[in-house]
């Protein structure tokens, strides 16, 4: 997955990381893309985390969650379009999927790409959340759900 990659290396999101993580959001979402005072507000909430990975010092992806408990949520995940499918999203992921607990996830209908991802990472789809994203009122949503059995 990653082993071609000569240096990958993540850690807890800083405010350093913010240009290459506005970069990565606008590239990837656009106009649905979250502004850095919103990720800044889920970094900085006693419940919210923050990630990046980077190659070789150049920040090429992000993940975003809530940790309540043995629950986590995925709230984004961004892999730069000239990383993927080389197992940084995977490897972000694992983070959250070593500890015993659930994990969840809500993808847009129309986001068939993370849909694949999560279904590849072992998350099956449990239920449709209907109109979950302000930004995108019309669009429905599914809910994907990872049950952990791991210690520690």
């Amino acid at each position: 997955m990653v082993s071609h990659i000569r240096q990958l290396g993540m850690r807890g999101m800083i405010d350093l990381d913010r240009p290459a993580v506005e970069r990565l959001q606008q590239l990837t979402h656009g106009g649905f893309a979250m502004s850095w005072p919103e990720v800044v507000w889920i970094v900085n909430h006693p419940d919210g985390r923050g990630m990046t990975a980077k190659v070789d010092e150049l920040t090429v992806g992000m993940l975003l969650w809530w940790e309540v408990m043995n629950h986590r949520c995925v709230l984004d995940v961004v892999v730069a379009a000239a990383f993927r499918r080389q197992g940084i999203g995977a490897a972000m992921l694992y983070q959250l999927l070593h500890k015993r607990g659930t994990v969840t996830a809500r993808v847009r209908e129309s986001n068939c790409e993370a849909q694949a991802f999560f279904l590849a990472q072992g998350f099956r789809a449990t239920e449709v959340v209907p109109s979950p994203w302000p930004k995108c009122p019309h669009e429905d949503g599914y809910e994907f759900r990872f049950q952990t059995t791991a210690c520690g």
